[in-house]
């Protein structure tokens, strides 16, 4: 899709700060967090935005993804309790 921010960030078109990736996700620093680490994780497949509109297995694959990252940033930042 052309006007998907994300879209452009998988093409190589929007500049981003990579976390981590694997065939499918990609993590990335936000452009504009509000606690430092804030991170997004995305399916490189162009998908629905609203999560209860995506399939049981693209979901799974997603939070999946989303939990690696999130052990990531546990071991990233010393005060870190949980991460959301």
């Amino acid at each position: 899709m052309d006007s998907c921010v994300f879209c452009g960030m998988i093409q190589g078109s929007v500049s981003y700060y990579k976390v981590w990736e694997d065939e499918q996700h990609l993590a990335f620093l936000s452009a504009r967090p509000n606690t430092e680490g804030v991170t997004v994780v995305i399916a490189k497949e162009h998908l629905n935005s609203y999560f209860a509109d995506l399939s049981d297995e693209q979901l799974s694959k997603l939070i999946m993804a989303s939990k690696k990252v999130a052990r990531l940033l546990d071991t990233a930042f010393d005060d870190v309790g949980r991460t959301a």
